[in-house]
This record gives C-alpha cells, structure tokens and sequence, in this order.
C-alpha cells in the first residue's frame, strides 16, 4: 500500500522512538524508509550582542554551524542504522535551509 514513508527527525529520544515504529511499518508494509533532516541556516547566527562576545563572531558563527551538521549527521545516522537492522531500505537528505520546519517536510514529502 505505501512505498514510501517519510520520517523527519530532529535526533531526539521521541523522534529515535518515531523512527523504531517506522521501521516496524516499513517493514510490514514492504516499504523504504526516507529519512530527513532540516537544517535552519537561520538558527546558525547567534542571537547575542557583539559587545559581548569573547571570540570573533566569525568564529562563533562556525562553531554553531559545525556542531549543529554533527547533530543533524549523528540524527541522520540513527535513521540509516535503524532500518537497515531490520532490513528495511533507506535514504536520507540533510536540508539545508531558510523556511519553517514544517515547509521544509512538506516540500520533502512533495519530492517524487
């Protein structure tokens, strides 16, 4: 009935537990599991006062930058493991970009 099931995640513990009932309904369903993950390059700009700042804000700017990709590899990660123990096929897209979340799965949900 379904040959493709999107799953969002954000690498948390409900989003973790979000993904295991997939798989499970992937699986029993014969379908592939997309995994995705949205990346706000909004949220890569710290919202603190310049005057402030210890550290260039360059600097800052690429520490955020380089620990939120972890985050989001380590979430995407997870998303490949889970399914393919179970043998369930898998890809995932990391997204980089400037609209809502929710925007952001819709447009991946539209994606053929």
């Amino acid at each position: 009935m379904f040959k493709n099931i999107l799953v969002p995640t954000d690498g948390s513990e409900r989003a973790q537990e979000a993904v295991r009932a997939a798989v499970e309904f992937a699986r029993d369903e014969h379908a592939r599991i997309v995994g995705f993950y949205s990346l706000n390059v909004d949220e890569l700009r710290p919202r603190i006062f310049a005057n402030y700042l210890f550290v260039a804000q360059e600097d800052l700017e690429r520490e955020i930058a380089e620990r939120m990709q972890q985050h989001a590899e380590q979430a995407l990660r997870f998303l490949e493991d889970a399914p393919r123990s179970a043998g369930v096929t898998c890809e995932t897209h990391l997204e980089r970009t400037r609209v809502p979340l929710h925007e952001a799965i819709i447009r991946e949900a539209d994606k053929d």
